[in-house]
């Protein structure tokens, strides 16, 4: 569900430009914690109205309210001046309304289902309230109504320093066309919007050396010469996110990158699957690009996922000395990569779904003990390899699903007092037996045991011993029908998610 968030009209809102984290594609959550809302006008209690237009019939109800708010009270700050005796549509209140429900108390309405010409209508209408002059963020994520001209409504919001268009299918090369106008600008992101090519980059390149955030995120039209004539005009990055571009990222644009101002302030880099294309040649970032990243000595998080990546590169990783956050997965490295990967003591997430790694590769892991998050989804690990990271007291995220874990390896686990997350699905030699050993994590939220041998009745001791579990995943086990599952919340105050698929 697509939505528009406004800040910054009422008494200001907070710069969210900071660096959200992509949720782990092996647990899922269902639950949705609510958006606190606040009146921003003290005069007037009525409380704000939370929109969800999912359906016709939403749709519906959500206009017959906003006819209803629009012939009740307003707030009287933003009160439009009466007398001028027209008589306004129906749909006209409802837009009012829904202006003055953003305006009075930020109410995040959800826009993608309604049709362009209403989302145009709405934008018109803040215009006319002089609102957008304020606004200091925007997040229109998944807004398909927004297409050519709908932009032009941010031309005077002279204060927005953040704008997120995610996913916004429609957005055209003329429509950005506006945003050059925002002179305060420091995050802009793009994630998606798949209709924008070089003339849009092109538009927006005078806002580069501003920028801080950036994110064109599998804009799949974009080239390798917009790109590089883009980053080369950078001074403040701090976020680049360069990922499922194909034809885009190449040596030129990681040249322009750290030879420039932007080698020193860039902390976040992502580059997952990325192809270089250019006249002279076909170009996979691959150990020789690497070398073109020494010069970021404040690097941070590199996302080097799904590339050319091999063990040759790893000696030039292990060099920027800064980085926390390594993302590798389907890459083509082995042990002997991940033991140049332990010179990096400030680790503390590592992405390494891969294959080809074995228990050799925890052995030299071992030493990272600021790691947090490790996730080794399909390596060849077994208990062997489990015993070796006992001593990684601060880990809190473990995904092993290579299919070699036993009972035992559950036991090793158990020494990790900090555990959170624990993903050991796909290990059929798992048991109940095993589960026992995992009461002593008293932190443990999230267990995902799928396509083990564990099996209801026998499992339903051990699993109500972990009091805290919030989610629980036992896809494929035995015996865990509705009466059994049942009886796993009964026992569980905290347990939310379930999922049990036969």
């Amino acid at each position: 569900m697509g939505g528009i968030l406004f800040k910054g009209l009422g008494e200001g809102g907070r710069d969210e430009g900071g660096v959200g984290g992509r949720s782990s594609r092996h647990y899922e959550d269902a639950a949705c914690p609510s958006r606190s809302r606040r009146a921003v006008d003290e005069e007037d209690e009525s409380e704000a109205t939370s929109i969800n237009l999912s359906s016709e019939a939403s749709v519906h109800r959500f206009l017959q309210v906003q006819y209803s708010l629009a012939r009740g009270r307003r707030c009287r700050r933003c009160r439009p001046a009466e007398g001028n005796g027209e008589i306004m549509s129906l749909i006209d209140l409802c837009i009012d309304s829904i202006c003055q429900n953003i305006l009075c108390y930020e109410v995040p309405p959800s826009f993608d289902v309604l049709p362009p010409d209403l989302v145009r209508r709405i934008f018109d209408s803040l215009t006319r309230h002089k609102a957008l002059t304020k606004l200091t963020v925007a997040d229109l994520t998944a807004c398909a109504g927004l297409r050519t001209g709908g932009l032009a409504a941010f031309r005077e919001s002279w204060s927005m320093t953040s704008l997120t268009l995610n996913g916004c299918r429609n957005l055209t090369d003329e429509a950005v066309k506006p945003l050059v106008y925002l002179s305060a600008l420091q995050h802009l992101r793009l994630r998606g919007c798949w209709q924008l090519s070089d003339a849009a980059l092109n538009a927006l390149a005078p806002l580069m050396p501003q920028l801080k955030t950036l994110d064109v995120n599998a804009c799949r039209q974009f080239s390798s010469t917009s790109i590089s004539f883009c980053v080369g005009k950078m001074r403040e990055i701090r976020h680049l996110d360069l990922g499922y571009c194909p034809r885009g990222v190449g040596r030129g644009a990681l040249e322009y990158l750290t030879r420039g101002p932007a080698s020193t302030t860039l902390q976040v880099l992502i580059l997952d699957s990325s192809r270089s294309l250019s006249n002279a040649d076909l170009f996979s970032l691959g150990n020789g690009g690497l070398v073109s990243l020494l010069p970021l000595k404040n690097l941070k998080r590199l996302n080097l996922a799904d590339t050319g990546v091999s063990n040759g590169g790893m000696d030039v990783l292990a060099k920027l000395s800064s980085l926390s956050v390594i993302s590798l997965f389907y890459t083509s490295i082995s042990d002997s990569g991940v033991r140049q990967l332990s010179a990096l003591q400030n680790l503390t997430d590592l992405n390494l779904d891969n294959r080809d790694l074995t228990d050799t590769s925890l052995l030299h892991l071992s030493s990272l003990t600021k790691l947090r998050r490790l996730d080794m989804f399909s390596s060849r690990v077994s208990d062997v390899g489990l015993c070796f990271i006992t001593s990684l007291v601060e880990l809190v995220d473990l995904e092993i699903c290579g299919g070699r874990i036993t009972d035992k390896g559950l036991e090793y686990i158990s020494q990790l007092p900090s555990l959170q997350r624990l993903n050991v699905s796909q290990n059929v030699q798992i048991s109940n037996s095993g589960l026992h050993h995992l009461a002593s994590l008293k932190d443990l939220e999230a267990l995902n045991v799928s396509h083990s041998q564990v099996a209801a009745p026998g499992a339903l001791k051990p699993l109500c011993r972990l009091r805290g579990l919030k989610i629980l995943a036992v896809n494929g086990c035995r015996g865990m029908d509705d009466t059994t599952l049942h009886q796993i919340q009964s026992s569980l105050p905290n347990l939310r998610t379930v999922r049990a698929v036969s």
